[in-house]
C-alpha cells in the first residue's frame, strides 16, 4: 500500500495519542506486559456537504455538532474505522525507565515512563524524531513530557506540555501562463511557459493546556470494576503553511520591457497565496491568538492506565475514541 506524507503524519499522531494511555504507577508495571487499545475514528461533520456547515450560525452550529455527537455514541453514525494497538512493556532501563513498545508495518516505536516524587512522566518519543518518507529526511518532530500526578482528585489540575513539528518541501513545475503587455506604442497578449519552483514549509505547535480532573466515574476492564477520573484537556494547535512559488525567467523574456511578463505571473502567485490562507483561517475557526482549539477527555485510573479517550476537534465534534480492551 502506497503511503503519502500526510498519511503518515495521521497515523503517526494516532500512535502518539494511544502511547500516552500506558500506566500511571510505575510499581504496577512489569517487564512483558501486554495493553490492547482499539481506536475508533468517526468521519467529520462536515463530511457530506462542507460549504453548508461553515455558513451556519453558532446556534446552528452547535445543534448540529450536538446531533452528530449523539449519533456517533448511540451507534446511528458509523465508525470510519478501527483499529487495534497493542503495547507491550519490553524492558526497563537501569535507570528506572519502562520501555513501552509497539510494531506497526515492520517498525518498531518505543515510548518511555517513569515515577518520581509522587509523579508519573510519560516520554512519548526521546528527542527530535526524523521524519522520513522514501529515505528522504522531510522533517522533525518533538513531544513534550506528559507529568500525571499519581493521587489524583477531582479538582485538580494536571501539568500542560508542548509538542513540534515542522516539514519542508521543494518542487519544480512547468505551467502555461497567460500574458498581456502594453507599453506606450505596442500591445500584445499570449501564453509563456514558465518554470515554477516551489518551496513548500509546514510547522505544527500543540500546545495541551492545564487538564482539569472533573468527575470520578467507575469502568469497567474485562470485567473488573475500577474507579477512573475523568480528566478535560484543551488543546491548542498552530499550523503555519507556506508556499513560496518563484517564476524562472525564460530566456527570451530577460529584456526590460518582457520582463513585465514575469512580474505578473509572479504577482499572481503572491496574490493567491494570500487569499488561500485568509481562507484557510476562515474555514478552521481559529482563535483570537491565531491558534485551533480541539479537546480531549481521558478516563484515567490512577496506577494503572488511562481507560478511554474521546478526542474532540475544533467544532466539538467527536472524531475518535481510544479504548482500552484488555491488559495481559
Amino acid at each position: 500500500m502506497k503511503t503519502t506524507k500526510y498519511s503518515v503524519i495521521i497515523i503517526f499522531a494516532l500512535i502518539t495519542n494511544t502511547i500516552s494511555v500506558v500506566a500511571q504507577n510505575c510499581s504496577q508495571l512489569a517487564k512483558g506486559m501486554k495493553f490492547t487499545f482499539d481506536v475508533t475514528t468517526y468521519p467529520l461533520i462536515m463530511t457530506k456537504d462542507p460549504y453548508a456547515f461553515y455558513k451556519m450560525n453558532q446556534k446552528a452550529k452547535d445543534k448540529a455538532v450536538e446531533e452528530h455527537k449523539a449519533g456517533i455514541l448511540s451507534g446511528k453514525i458509523a465508525s470510519s474505522a478501527v483499529t487495534t494497538y497493542v503495547y507491550t512493556v519490553s524492558d526497563i532501563t537501569p535507570t528506572g525507565e519502562y520501555v513501552i513498545s509497539i510494531n506497526i508495518a515492520d517498525k518498531k516505536y518505543d515510548s518511555y515512563v517513569s515515577c518520581k516524587n509522587d509523579t508519573f512522566y510519560i516520554l512519548r518519543v526521546k528527542g527530535m524524531q526524523p521524519l522520513v518518507i522514501n529515505n528522504d529526511t522531510l522533517g522533525f518532530s518533538t513531544m513534550g513530557a506528559q507529568a500525571i500526578p499519581i493521587n489524583l482528585k477531582v479538582g485538580d489540575i494536571t501539568p500542560g506540555y508542548i509538542d513540534e513539528s515542522a516539514m519542508a518541501t521543494t518542487s519544480q513545475s512547468k505551467v502555461k501562463s497567460q500574458f498581456q503587455v502594453a507599453d506606450l506604442d505596442y500591445s500584445y497578449k499570449g501564453y509563456v511557459t514558465a518554470t515554477v519552483d516551489y518551496e513548500t514549509s509546514y510547522r505544527m505547535l500543540k500546545l495541551y493546556q492545564g487538564g482539569n480532573v472533573n468527575s470520578e466515574e467507575m469502568i469497567n476492564i474485562s470485567g473488573k470494576e475500577y474507579k477512573s477520573f475523568v480528566i478535560g484537556t484543551e488543546i491548542w494547535t498552530k499550523t503555519d503553511n507556506n508556499v513560496k512559488a518563484t517564476v524562472e525567467r525564460e530566456k527570451y523574456f530577460n529584456d526590460p520591457i518582457n520582463n513585465k511578463i514575469t512580474k505578473q505571473i509572479q504577482k499572481s502567485y503572491d496574490k493567491g497565496g494570500k487569499r488561500i490562507a485568509a481562507k484557510i483561517n476562515e474555514m478552521t475557526g481559529v482563535n483570537e491568538e491565531g491558534y485551533i482549539v480541539s479537546y480531549k477527555e481521558e478516563w484515567a485510573i490512577p496506577g494503572l492506565t488511562n481507560a478511554k479517550t474521546i478526542n474532540y476537534d475544533q467544532w466539538g465534534c467527536i472524531n475518535s475514541i481510544i479504548v482500552l480492551k484488555s491488559i495481559e
